[in-house]
């Protein structure tokens, strides 16, 4: 402490602001990527293997958004999930989310025809690339 009296006379060495712990995490975590997956809700076995790479694929600050076929209901939906075992704690802290496509398809560049089909959204620039881009 002296050391640091002698180098900084009384300017704070550490600077313990009441919220920095909490304005640290919100940007250590902030969500910077939504990589969105459309899907077919039949498409069980078939789809395994790339939605387990794109689960892989997602980081820390990255949100998976999984948008289903015109046709998909919150039965079939759940179904899927189930079978593709994603975890409902997941699914409520919104890390993935399960959706009706309502449109997105368009806005990503999807055709309805050609699924599964997978986007990478970049949250700053607003740049959308299609999968391993």
């Amino acid at each position: 402490m002296k050391a640091a009296k002698d180098l900084f006379g009384e300017n704070p060495v550490v600077i313990d602001a009441p919220h920095w712990e909490q304005e640290w995490n919100e940007k250590y975590n902030a969500t910077t990527t939504h990589v969105a997956l459309f899907v077919n809700d039949f498409c069980l076995e078939d789809c395994e293997d790339l939605v387990s790479e794109v689960r892989k694929s997602v980081s820390r600050n990255s949100r998976l958004d999984i948008f289903f076929n015109d046709g998909a209901s919150a039965e079939s939906i759940s179904k899927w999930a189930r079978h593709m075992k994603i975890d409902p704690e997941i699914v409520r802290a919104r890390k993935v989310t399960l959706n009706f496509e309502s449109g997105k398809a368009e806005e990503f560049g999807v055709d309805l025809d050609n699924l599964p089909a997978v986007r990478t959204f970049n949250v700053a620039s607003g740049d959308i690339t299609e999968y391993g881009e």
